[in-house]
């Protein structure tokens, strides 16, 4: 049985195109726009601040503690995962009601 592809990844470049056609500035100067602001919200990020896109989605940083492991092809040995700089997201209502326009079915092919 034939496995359909999953959808093409937007990358930034497509993007930046689409926008472009909308506001009627070049794809290139859009693309800056948008690598400034990746930059300033990683730069606001890696201050531990919240970014929020006002009813798409929302990144709060976070340090996930220190924590014991193991490993499973030998579990006897103990080691530490040490902590570590996370981001939790969390949907708006747009893109909460985007998803809901996926058949269920389709779901997993989003991965």
């Amino acid at each position: 049985m034939d496995k359909e592809k999953s959808p093409r990844a937007l990358v930034r470049r497509e993007l930046a195109r689409k926008v472009a056609a909308h506001v009627g500035l070049a794809a290139s100067e859009v693309e800056r726009i948008l690598q400034q602001a990746e930059k300033e919200m990683a730069a606001a990020m890696g201050a531990g601040r919240k970014v929020l896109l006002q009813g798409f989605l929302s990144f709060q940083p976070y340090v996930s503690p220190e924590r014991p492991g193991r490993n499973p092809q030998d579990p006897e040995k103990l080691f530490r995962i040490p902590k570590k700089g996370r981001v939790r997201l969390r949907l708006g209502t747009q893109l909460t009601a985007a998803l809901r326009q996926l058949p269920q079915n389709d779901a997993a092919r989003c991965e």
